[in-house]
């Protein structure tokens, strides 16, 4: 039961992470419209954090290895989506996700993995790399694709450790968001100095969508692999590449082909195979 329901909070997270993604592809501003997401978290979070209290120290050195790792990964993904179109770009980010998170899982957090399971998150990862495929993406737009996905590998696996180590989960989640949205807003300012205001204010509209968008999304993710392992979570999660060719359809005007239709169906089948697994 408790599998079922984190694949289900998956799921949720999938939805949310594909809209906030087109959010930020729409934004004419990327950084900024990032920027409001990371104040936006931290804003509602850090009334929750206060109330929860403190941590303890290994947690602490975590969430500072995290806000690092999603700083250099909020970079990199503003990077990639200047460079390429979103359908172009957030395939190749998320495509060795879902593989890598679960053999991590399996030799780092100790999970388990069901045949089914193993299965449908190799037909989603070779799923969402033919998405990616003979796209004619530029050797800077693949490079900065390629890092972002290195990166959120990286901060997931993080963010997974702390979250079954954490006794109050609540808590841990509060001061994530919250130690999460000083670097990259700090980088705006110190870069641009007085311009940042004035960049500001235009994305507040997207802005403020996108960062709710984004805490539901990291706090569904969040409490998915405390409840089943991270392999399946992060399958799930990342058949939101199929989301988000529907929104880069409908909100962005990108074409949608024969091929990227099929690689969206073994997208399905990967997660159909987790779920019945």
């Amino acid at each position: 039961m408790s599998v079922s329901a984190g694949l289900a909070l998956a799921g949720v997270s999938a939805l949310s992470a594909a809209t906030s993604h087109a959010f930020l592809k729409a934004g004419e501003d990327k950084l900024v419209v990032r920027v409001w997401s990371c104040l936006i978290c931290a804003a509602i979070a850090l009334p929750v954090a206060l109330w929860a209290g403190n941590l303890p120290l290994n947690l602490w050195l975590l969430l500072a290895s995290f806000a690092l790792l999603s700083f250099i990964n909020q970079l990199t993904l503003v990077r990639s989506y200047q460079l390429s179109d979103f359908s172009h770009a957030y395939p190749v980010a998320r495509g060795v996700v879902p593989l890598a998170m679960a053999i991590l899982g399996v030799v780092y957090l100790g999970d388990t993995l069901t045949v089914p399971a193993m299965l449908g998150i190799v037909s989603i990862t070779f799923g969402i790399l033919a998405l990616a495929a003979g796209k004619g993406m530029s050797r800077h737009g693949w490079g900065a694709a390629a890092l972002t996905g290195l990166t959120t590998i990286i901060y997931n696996l993080v963010a997974a450790q702390g979250m079954r180590q954490a006794e109050d989960v609540i808590a841990f989640l509060a001061w994530l968001f919250v130690t999460d949205g000083i670097l990259l807003p700090a980088y705006l300012f110190i870069r641009f100095k007085d311009e940042a205001m004035s960049r500001l204010r235009p994305a507040w509209t997207i802005g403020w969508q996108a960062g709710l968008l984004t805490l539901v999304s990291f706090a569904t993710w969040s409490y998915a692999v405390r409840l089943a392992p991270v392999g399946m979570v992060a399958a799930i999660r990342e058949s939101s590449v199929l989301i988000a060719l529907v929104l880069a359809a409908l909100m962005l005007k990108e074409r949608m082909d024969r091929w990227r239709i099929g690689a969206g169906m073994l997208i399905v089948a990967g997660a159909t195979a987790i779920v019945l697994g």
